[in-house]
C-alpha cells in the first residue's frame, strides 16, 4: 500500500524534527518518540488485529486517515479552537485566563469551557472528516473528487485508494476509520 510507504515517511520526518528541534541525546529522542506513538498505534494495531483483519480492512485505509486525522486534525483544531477561546472571552462575565484566579465560579466555568472546546472540535470535525471522506459502496462514489479532481472509481474497487472518497461497506470500517483519525491526532 503506497499509504502505509507514507506514513513511514511521516514518521522518519518526524523523527528527524525530534532530533533537530530538541537538545537532547538520540537515545532520549528513540524513547520520547516511542512513548509518544505507542499508545495511539498499539490501540489501532489491537482494534485491526481484532477487527479489522476479519472484516478485509486494508492497513493502508488506516494509515490513510491516521495521517490525515493527525495532519489535518492539528490545523482544523488550531483554527476554531483559537476561535472558540476569543469568542468565550468575549461572552464570559470573567476572564477566560487560567493563570490568574478570578474566583471559584469564574474558575469553575473556565475549567468547563478549556474541557469542552477541544473535545467540541475535535470530535465534530473527526465526524465531519468521516462523513464527507467514507462511502459505503462505490455507486456512492462522486465522479469528481473534492468537487473539481476527476475521481476514479476503478482504482478504490481495486483497492488502490486513488481517489479522496474511500469504501466502508461495514462499520467496523467506520469505527476502525474514526480510531485511526484519534490516534493520528493524539500522536502528532
Amino acid at each position: 500500500d503506497v499509504w502505509l510507504a507514507v506514513f513511514l515517511c511521516e514518521v522518519a520526518f518526524l523523527f528527524v524534527l525530534v532530533l533537530v528541534y530538541c537538545s537532547c541525546s538520540i537515545g532520549e529522542a528513540v524513547v520520547t518518540f516511542c512513548l509518544c506513538w505507542s499508545s495511539g498505534l498499539a490501540v489501532l494495531a489491537c482494534s485491526w488485529l481484532r477487527w479489522g483483519s476479519r472484516h478485509g480492512i486494508r492497513p493502508g485505509l488506516l494509515a490513510v486517515f491516521f495521517v490525515s486525522g493527525g495532519l489535518l486534525g492539528i490545523q482544523f483544531a488550531m483554527i476554531l479552537n483559537t476561535g472558540l477561546i476569543l469568542s468565550w472571552g468575549a461572552l464570559l462575565p470573567c476572564p477566560f485566563m487560567p493563570l490568574v484566579f478570578h474566583g471559584f465560579d469564574c474558575e469553575a466555568i473556565t475549567a468547563v469551557l478549556w474541557i469542552c472546546t477541544p473535545g467540541l472540535v475535535e470530535e465534530t470535525f473527526k465526524a465531519l472528516w468521516l462523513f464527507l471522506r467514507l462511502r459505503k459502496s462505490s455507486d456512492q462514489l462522486p465522479a469528481k473528487c473534492c468537487c473539481c479532481f476527476p475521481g476514479d472509481r476503478s482504482l478504490e474497487e481495486r483497492g488502490c485508494g486513488g481517489t479522496w472518497h474511500k469504501l466502508s461497506p461495514t462499520p467496523y470500517h467506520v469505527f476502525l476509520c474514526a480510531l485511526s483519525c484519534g490516534a493520528g491526532f493524539e500522536c502528532l
